[in-house]
């Protein structure tokens, strides 16, 4: 291996092994834990009785069973699938899947297959077009595909865990979150060569189980630029299926599934890597989550039933901040501490400590009573 792919791959390790990746496991044995579960290759989406899907939600907290990596809050009762999987030193990731028992839900954090790419480039030409292997260091084993912006791998639903149940789908809504991508490049940011970061999400409507289906996807892109050598991955996925009627409360599950994340600090410490690195990516990309959940096509929707839309910052674990100085308010989720800069970037740190240079502190407003 060149000198040239050493610091490649040692910029892939760094920015792959300190981030909390949601991948799902390559070959589907990812064992399931919790009540209501069972082993095996994890739950089927779309499969199973129909019927009413009650929202009396109690939650139980799991611990991941292969590495002890992360604990997670699943809906009690479901069926759920999660753990920590390996494929090479630099693709390691964490997985979550959970369906309600009458199959009308489907939360997933993950991909399934998920792999690295690298973008096509002189060096790969003679290998052939996109879809071929190519070798991009020791034991990492790419696949050559043209990049994706977050919005692109959101919108692809070819190769998702939900897109084989979303039958005739059909978009209604695509969109790039520039202040998403923003905060994730903040959490993710490091030394080193260029990485950046591309948030996206999409929402569709699609034949679920027979029935009108509504399906979310948001997905971050991370890409490693060095001397036109271009590798890039899905760092963060969530999404969810459900039918139609229920799409409101999947968006809030979901939310609530990807914000009780916590991850072990043993585990942090045996990667290299420091618990307050970690917590930062975790944080911030719970933050990033929770506000294009907010204004995401099926949530406001949702929202325009007067009885669901009391309480739904509660519910979906964010709060109004105010900015003295420019006197506006910035809705985030309601952990850490915010900071905004000039630009109008808002971040969350985890102790009370400024980001950087030029950031102010956001106050937090109570609640209204309703």
């Amino acid at each position: 291996m060149s000198k040239k792919q050493q610091i490649i791959c040692g910029a892939i390790f760094a920015a792959v092994i300190i981030s909390f990746n949601f991948f799902w496991a390559a070959d589907d044995k990812t064992p399931a834990v919790g009540s209501g579960q069972v082993a095996g290759t994890g739950p089927a989406i779309g499969s199973g009785s129909t019927g009413a899907s009650g929202f009396l939600i109690q939650w139980e907290r799991i611990s991941d069973p292969i590495e002890n990596a992360f604990t997670v809050e699943v809906p009690k009762s479901w069926l759920t699938s999660a753990g920590t999987w390996r494929r090479s030193a630099v693709e390691v990731g964490h997985v979550v899947m959970t369906t309600s028992p009458d199959s009308n839900i489907s939360l997933v954090l993950g991909e399934r297959g998920a792999r690295m790419f690298t973008v096509p480039n002189a060096a790969t030409a003679m290998l052939g077009g996109e879809g071929k292997e190519y070798i991009a260091g020791p034991n990492l084993t790419t696949i050559i595909r043209n990049y994706h912006t977050g919005a692109q791998a959101a919108a692809d639903l070819l190769w998702l865990p939900i897109g084989p149940v979303c039958g005739f789908a059909k978009p209604v809504q695509v969109r790039d979150l520039p202040q998403q991508s923003a905060i994730l490049n903040y959490a993710f940011g490091h030394d080193g060569p260029i990485v950046t970061m591309s948030a996206g999400d999409a929402s569709f409507s699609c034949n679920f189980g027979g029935k009108a289906g509504a399906a979310y996807v948001f997905a971050t892109t991370q890409k490693v630029d060095f001397g036109g050598t271009a590798l890039w991955n899905v760092p963060v996925l969530a999404e969810f299926i459900a039918t139609e009627d229920q799409a409101g409360n999947a968006m809030e599950l979901l939310n609530h599934l990807v914000g009780s994340v916590k991850m072990n600090p043993d585990w942090i410490r045996k990667q290299g890597q420091t618990t307050m690195r970690a917590n930062t990516i975790v944080t911030n990309t719970n933050s990033a989550i929770s506000t294009s959940i907010g204004d995401s096509f099926w949530y406001r929707r949702a929202l325009q039933d007067q009885t669901f839309a009391r309480g739904s910052q509660a519910r979906r674990g964010v709060m109004e901040y105010y900015d003295p100085v420019l006197r506006e308010n910035h809705e985030s989720s309601n952990q850490g501490y915010k900071w905004i800069n000039p630009a109008g970037l808002v971040v969350t740190t985890t102790t009370y400590d400024p980001p950087g240079p030029g950031f102010r502190e956001l106050k937090p407003v109570a609640p209204k009573v309703q």
